[in-house]
């Protein structure tokens, strides 16, 4: 009996280490599972992925993951499309970090957690999931922005020294609150609306953003995708990129040409531009000829 007895935990124990087993490869296959696509990158973008200590550079349509670290120095840009629909919009001179990503379409759920360190992000959330801790949420030194199905912007700065969040609604609702739990009270944005959220204060009541710096923002986080085609084999250089828009016909080219608007130090002049016309080819005169007749007699 003491035998069976035994057995019976020998059997648990094991049972017990192949079920963690499979727990910690199936947590690891979902690490290295994709949760996105980098759709463009602009200048110098840098990503580190889990278990890396060196940075590398982004290219178009690599794939974004899990505790991905990214980072856009002056004049950079980048765009991550995430396997939920939504969209990130990375900004010049911008640090992120993805600290959580659960998607679950079969029930309804999805739960990512956008850390931002330094910079600016516009961030679109394409979908509603209604199931359970279900959200989308920026986290920055000072306050935490969730989106509930929205579009916005939110940038960190500093302000006298002092580390400053902004959030400011493009479209939906946003709530933000805080980043330290000690600190209460949260606010809900409306569209239109900016918010601010200075360190170890509660946030700003949101207030009617003004145009120009909505402009701006929205042009700082502006990032345009540069669709590419496989080149034809020695068509062009390695790398470059082919146009996919159709040009304008030559009529509607040679109709601005000739009415141009052009400004001179005695205000605005419009001048009449000619086009210049290559005068066609003439062609070379006929060599010019004398008949010879050449007469052949044997003898």
């Amino acid at each position: 009996m003491e035998e069976m007895h035994k057995r019976y935990i020998a059997l648990f124990i094991i049972s017990l280490f192949l079920s963690l087993s499979f727990l910690i490869i199936y947590a690891d296959a979902e690490d290295a599972a994709p949760i996105g696509k980098f759709r463009t990158a602009e200048g110098s973008v840098d990503v580190t992925h889990k278990g890396e200590t060196k940075a590398k550079p982004v290219r178009v349509l690599d794939d974004a993951f899990f505790l991905d670290i990214v980072e856009t120095l002056e004049q950079a840009k980048t765009k991550i499309f995430f396997i939920d629909d939504s969209i990130l919009n990375i900004g010049e001179k911008t640090r992120i970090e993805i600290t959580e990503h659960i998607f679950d379409p079969n029930n309804d759920r999805r739960s990512l957690i956008v850390k931002l360190v330094d910079g600016k992000v516009r961030a679109l959330v394409g979908r509603y999931f209604s199931g359970s801790g279900s959200k989308f949420e920026i986290h920055t030194p000072t306050a935490v922005a969730a989106a509930r199905g929205s579009y916005g912007i939110v940038w960190v700065s500093q302000v006298e020294g002092k580390i400053q969040t902004g959030v400011i609604n493009l479209g939906g609702l946003w709530e933000v609150r805080s980043v330290d739990p000690n600190i209460p009270g949260s606010i809900i944005l409306k569209e239109g609306e900016v918010t601010q959220v200075q360190e170890g204060h509660a946030p700003m009541q949101g207030v009617e953003a003004k145009p120009d710096l909505i402009k701006g923002l929205q042009a700082a986080t502006d990032v345009k995708e540069r669709p590419k085609e496989e080149l034809p084999k020695g068509s062009l250089l390695p790398g470059r990129e082919i146009a996919t828009e159709k040009p304008p016909p030559i009529s509607t080219i040679i109709q601005t040409a000739q009415s141009t608007t052009t400004k001179g130090s005695q205000g605005t002049i419009t001048s009449e531009l000619t086009i210049p016309v290559i005068p066609p080819i003439q062609q070379q005169p006929p060599p010019i000829t004398t008949p010879v007749h050449v007469e052949i007699r044997f003898k």
